[in-house]
């Protein structure tokens, strides 16, 4: 595969998580009372979105200078983070959304609804993987910098 054809398909893939972290951004960012575990997940999303649009910038940079550089760990990087990031708006839309159209009142049903022990030890795994995953990207972006 010629680099900028691999370069291509990570800035697409990049793009795709990044969107995904702005969903879930959005869909969670309505819960200003939410439990301290949410509150973490915004911040760490936050943090995420920005990384991931400098990935992008530092990937269309490396694609018009036409330069070899390794992209193996950007492909794991990059594929961890696509599965954290779906896996976890998976769980959203599963646990969270309901029927309602007044995101408030969603909301609050969705955060009572997590108050279960089991539902609030799996969105704390998920969000723990986005964290592995985020730091996986941050060391594929050093990496290219090298």
């Amino acid at each position: 595969m010629d680099v900028a054809a691999a370069v291509v398909g990570f800035v697409g893939l990049a793009g795709q998580c990044l969107q995904g972290c702005k969903f879930l951004q959005n869909f969670f960012g309505d819960a200003h009372d939410a439990p301290q575990i949410i509150q973490g997940l915004l911040k760490e999303l936050y943090l995420f979105i920005m990384l991931l649009e400098d990935l992008c910038r530092l990937l269309t940079e490396i694609q018009t200078s036409m330069q070899m550089p390794d992209l193996t760990g950007t492909s794991f990087a990059l594929n961890y983070c696509y599965n954290a990031i779906w896996n976890l708006r998976n769980f959203a839309r599963k646990h969270v959304m309901f029927a309602s159209s007044n995101t408030k009142i969603r909301m609050r049903n969705a955060l009572k609804k997590l108050q279960c022990a089991w539902k609030m030890s799996k969105l704390e795994r998920l969000c723990d993987r986005l964290h592995e995953a985020k730091t996986s990207v941050e060391v594929a972006q050093a990496n290219l910098l090298l």
